[in-house]
């Protein structure tokens, strides 16, 4: 009996680890190995039933877990090209090559600003993120190309602002010498035509008597912008430049003066007709 008498052993299990630090180290390994094999995704399983002849054997097949596929998809690049066809007609108007030089200058300081971002991260060696950098690329090549886009629109708006002066000037060149036909016939006399500039000279200081009394208004004048060339053509005795200053005159105060009234007050500005009027009384 004595001879079967085991030795009593120690906790843990026999030769298995030589003190008690190595078995807790041992069982805190294998309880990190369980969280982390608790916390690994499962793989699918399919269980098929077979069916046979007295019996039923469930077979289970493990389908591995593909990766899953990205909904994104691959980006479109921007193009500053589309936009030509709508942002051509927006500086056809008022200022239109102003407007597009300013928005070319915005465009070119928009790339150069995108460049200088990326050279400013990398500065001291650092790494600019792939999307950030790929979207700064992008932009900067996108706002060069919409500097081109803005440049066209410049010379566009640049050759139509030049065809409209020369349109302008043109017309009003045809209207001077209409106003001079009506106004002298085809051969003005010169001695006509410089005592009907000073004729005017003379009814622009009496326009507001004149004027107020006729109309029974409370204010009146007669708007001659020209009294340093009308003098002048008069001195020199030039009825040529008289000729050409009285059209200009009589086109920027038309035909007949208009009244209006403001603050309880009647204004009056003469028109060419009442100047006709005031030289035919005068001559009299």
């Amino acid at each position: 009996m004595d001879n079967q008498v085991q030795p009593k052993r120690g906790r843990g299990r026999p030769g298995t680890y030589a003190n008690a630090s190595e078995r807790a180290k041992a069982w805190r390994q294998k309880q990190k190995d369980l969280i982390a094999q608790a916390q690994k995704p499962a793989d699918p399983v399919i269980v098929e039933k077979v069916v046979e002849v007295e019996r039923v054997v469930e077979k289970i097949v493990r389908i591995p877990v593909a990766a899953p596929v990205s909904s994104r998809r691959p980006s479109k690049q921007p193009d500053a090209e589309k936009l030509f066809p709508i942002l051509r007609t927006r500086f056809n108007g008022f200022k239109g090559e102003e407007n597009a030089k300013r928005f070319r200058t915005n465009a070119a300081r928009a790339a150069t600003s995108a460049r200088d971002i990326i050279s400013l991260v990398q500065d001291g060696g650092a790494v600019v993120p792939e999307i950030e950098r790929e979207f700064l690329q992008t932009a900067a090549f996108f706002f060069d190309r919409l500097n081109g886009v803005f440049a066209s629109a410049q010379v566009n708006a640049k050759a139509k602002k030049a065809k409209a002066e020369r349109e302008y000037k043109a017309k009003q060149e045809a209207d001077i010498k209409a106003k001079i036909l009506d106004t002298f016939g085809p051969t003005p006399d010169p001695e006509s035509v410089l005592a009907m500039a000073e004729d005017l000279l003379v009814f622009d200081k009496a326009a507001h008597d004149y004027l107020t009394a006729k109309h029974h208004v409370d204010k009146a004048h007669v708007f001659v912008q020209r009294h340093y060339e009308l003098r002048n053509a008069i001195r020199n005795q030039d009825p040529l430049k008289a000729a050409r200053h009285l059209a200009e005159v009589r086109i920027e105060i038309d035909e007949h003066g208009r009244h209006w009234k403001q603050s309880d007050e009647n204004s009056y500005a003469a028109g060419w007709q009442d100047f006709i009027e005031y030289r035919a009384n005068a001559n009299k």
